[in-house]
């Protein structure tokens, strides 16, 4: 069973990093394989205590874990995760308790080890999270133009992997992408929306894509017995002859790899999403300047669950071309 999910996992992750060191990225497939050797003793330890309950309680909370993991409908999930923490948690709280011996600092210690950094949160039941993101630079004009919705340039793609829902849509003013994954797959689903700008005759080294949009997200990973893990990742993009690049500049992930679930969320209004493409840019040719959202889920082995989801309103698209 080991050696399947580290081979999903590599799968799956490969080209997810976005490469821009100011933000804190999910665990490399190298960094995973180590979190789950660092968290597989105590995860053990959880299951042989929650398998020793002789009050039935373990059964029904399967039942509803597995109900939970079948659920597709974000605000079913929702209150179905209210109602599994309302009936459950001091249950698994305690058996977490007493099954694992490491203390949280510990715990952390060796996390912090793992990734390079300490930017990240521990909660309670050993669940990893983090969010970041990219800040604004400032501006050298030359050429500048700002376009309003409806927008007609839009990308769309997904892939997955086994047991898993994809969906992927930008139209008009709106971009949607979300992806689901439970027994045992993975999903990631892409979509971008903007602007075509014809650049002057000129020869030009940076352009700035700007996008102002409001968004919101929310990604949970809920694991037992396996490994769950959500993201989100926001940001601009651009496309000319021979140049298509992204720039993330907000992320959220969380992974569960002992028990229960952690989860992320976020509300923001008229957000200024900007990044500095640098290159050889030569005038008279078309670019397309576009908002991007990216949604990853994976859930490794059985009776594990994964959901991450992004909606965004894009209301401006601005492109400056400068030497």
């Amino acid at each position: 069973m080991k050696s399947h999910v580290i081979l999903m996992i590599s799968v799956l992750l490969l080209g997810f990093s976005s490469g821009f060191a100011q933000l804190v990225e999910p665990p490399t497939t190298k960094q995973m394989q180590e979190i789950e050797k660092l968290m597989a003793p105590h995860r053990k330890k959880v299951t042989d205590a929650l398998n020793a309950d002789k009050s039935g309680q373990y059964k029904t909370y399967l039942a509803d874990l597995e109900t939970i993991a079948k659920t597709e409908d974000s605000d079913t999930r929702d209150e179905l995760l209210d109602k599994l923490t309302r009936d459950h948690y001091a249950f698994i709280k305690k058996a977490y308790n007493s099954a694992v011996v490491i203390n949280h600092e510990e715990m952390r210690t060796g996390v912090a080890r793992i990734l390079g950094h300490n930017n990240f949160q521990l909660d309670e039941f050993g669940g990893i999270s983090s969010g970041s993101f990219l800040p604004l630079n400032p501006i050298s004009l030359r050429f500048d133009e700002t376009r309003e919705c409806p927008f007609t340039a839009a990308d769309e793609a997904s892939s997955q992997v086994i047991l898993s829902v994809c969906d992927a849509d930008a139209e008009n003013c709106n971009v949607t992408v979300h992806s689901w994954s439970a027994y045992d797959g993975g999903c990631r689903s892409k979509a971008s929306l903007g602007a075509k700008f014809e650049l002057p005759e000129g020869d030009y080294h940076n352009i700035t894509v700007s996008a102002t949009s409001s968004f919101t997200y929310k990604g949970i990973a809920l694991a037992f017995g396996g490994y769950a893990q959500a993201n989100v990742k926001v940001g601009v993009r651009l496309q000319g002859p021979g140049y298509d690049k992204v720039v993330i500049t907000k992320e959220d992930w969380c992974v569960a790899p002992v028990i229960w679930f952690t989860k992320f969320k976020a509300n923001v209004q008229d957000g200024n999403l900007q990044a500095i493409f640098s290159g050889n840019f030569s005038g008279g040719n078309s670019f397309t300047a576009q908002a991007y959202n990216e949604t990853f889920a994976m859930a490794l082995p059985l009776l594990q669950a994964a959901n991450a989801e992004c909606r965004s309103f894009v209301n401006l698209i601005r492109f400056v071309a400068a030497n």
